[in-house]
C-alpha cells in the first residue's frame, strides 16, 4: 500500500477548527479591545478642558452718539448705548454696576473715552414709546472698562 498525506489547502481549517484569517480577526479585535478602545477612552476622561478667556477689544475716541435704554424695557437704571468715534470707533454699551467707569465719569457727547469691551456681548438697547418696547440700536458688545475726559 502507499502512503499519502494529506496536503494542507492555503485556507484549510487549522487544528482548533477555524480558517486562519478568522483567528487572526479574533485577535485584532482583542487587541482593539484591551489595548486601543481603553486609551481612547482614558484620553476623554482624564483630559482638562481649556479654560474659557474673554477676549477684550480696544475702542477710543470722541463720543459721536449717546441714547438712552429704558428700564421698563428690563435696562438697568442709566444704561447707555455708545457710538465712539475714531480713532478706534465701536457701537458699546455701558451697564451702571457692570461696566467700570474711571474718573472723570463723564459719557457726554463730545468727550473723549478710551476702553475695552467684551465682543459677542450684542445687546439691544430698548426705548419705550406708547407703551411698546422699540429698538434705539444695537451695541457690539458690552463695556468691560472705560475713562473719560471732563
Amino acid at each position: 500500500m502507499i502512503n499519502i498525506k494529506k496536503v494542507k489547502k492555503p485556507f484549510s481549517k487549522t487544528d482548533d477548527g477555524n480558517a486562519p484569517e478568522v483567528r487572526h480577526r479574533s485577535l485584532a479585535l482583542i487587541f482593539m479591545f484591551i489595548l486601543i478602545f481603553p486609551l481612547v477612552f482614558s484620553l476623554f476622561i482624564f483630559s482638562k478642558p481649556e479654560t474659557a478667556e474673554a477676549q477684550v477689544v480696544p475702542f477710543g475716541g470722541l463720543i459721536l452718539d449717546r441714547r438712552g435704554c429704558s428700564t421698563s424695557c428690563g435696562h438697568v437704571s442709566g444704561t447707555l448705548l455708545l457710538y465712539v468715534g475714531p480713532p478706534v470707533s465701536a457701537w458699546v454699551m455701558y451697564v451702571p454696576g457692570v461696566s467700570i467707569l474711571y474718573p472723570f465719569e463723564s459719557l457726554q457727547r463730545g468727550n473723549w473715552v478710551l476702553g475695552i469691551y467684551y465682543p459677542g456681548t450684542a445687546s439691544i438697547c430698548w426705548r419705550r414709546d406708547s407703551g411698546r418696547c422699540f429698538s434705539n440700536g444695537w451695541a457690539w458688545g458690552n463695556i468691560n472698562m472705560v475713562g473719560t475726559s471732563l
